[in-house]
């Protein structure tokens, strides 16, 4: 929701915020990855967050769609701090694709 209204706020100044955009991506994936949940197409528990297993320490995947649980399916079990690291990675990884796609298209988009 939080996206659409951004998004919705900077419609009209689209030179200026395709940069916003491209920072914005995982969290645009992690929506429309999440939609069959979101819209009760599949089940959707209360709490989507991955299983902590005790015995060894690890963050384990759980069958919900969310970016966190597909980043643990994709990487296996991990620490907190691992899979902030992950993460924070992917979402570093983001903006800057979104920049670099900027940079190239500063002539041609406008």
């Amino acid at each position: 929701m939080q996206v659409l209204v951004y998004c919705l706020c900077s419609i009209g100044c689209a030179k200026n915020s395709f940069p916003r955009y491209g920072c914005l991506r995982a969290q645009v994936f992690n929506f429309i990855y999440s939609i069959p949940q979101l819209f009760k197409w599949v089940h959707c528990p209360r709490h989507r967050l991955p299983k902590f297993d005790p015995a060894t320490g690890l963050l384990t995947a759980t069958p919900n769609y969310n970016l966190v649980n597909l980043t643990l399916y994709l990487g296996g079990p991990c620490t907190e701090q691992q899979l902030c690291v992950r993460l924070l990675t992917m979402q570093a990884l983001s903006c800057a694709a979104g920049f670099g796609v900027r940079h190239l298209l500063v002539g041609v988009w406008k």
